[in-house]
């Protein structure tokens, strides 16, 4: 139901990282614009904390989330094992 398109060259990379959302809680998805949200999950759009911005997320830890920015201020939040390596393949390939 929830699915992104997003091409290497929509992200702004130099602004996505790797984060905790317990550490950074500005980050952490508030109002549901079209989502589903249960206890260990979320998915779908969401409002962050600001409730200005728009941000797209597949939750299911808190921890080890990858943030990718994209150039139009979207922000898609992803829950990982891996996040670094995720991150370092998409950077590889905006260089290629």
């Amino acid at each position: 139901w929830y699915r992104q398109r997003i091409t290497v060259s929509d992200l702004d990379l130099s602004k996505s990282r790797v984060l905790s959302l317990d550490e950074f809680p500005e980050y952490r998805p508030m109002l549901k614009t079209n989502a589903i949200s249960m206890p260990g999950f979320r998915a779908g759009h969401f409002r962050l904390r600001n409730l200005r911005s728009k941000v797209f997320c597949i939750l299911t830890s808190r921890q080890k989330v990858l943030l990718l920015q994209e150039r139009g201020g979207r922000i898609v939040l992803l829950s990982l094992c891996q996040p670094r390596a995720l991150l370092d393949a998409l950077k590889d390939a905006a260089t290629t």
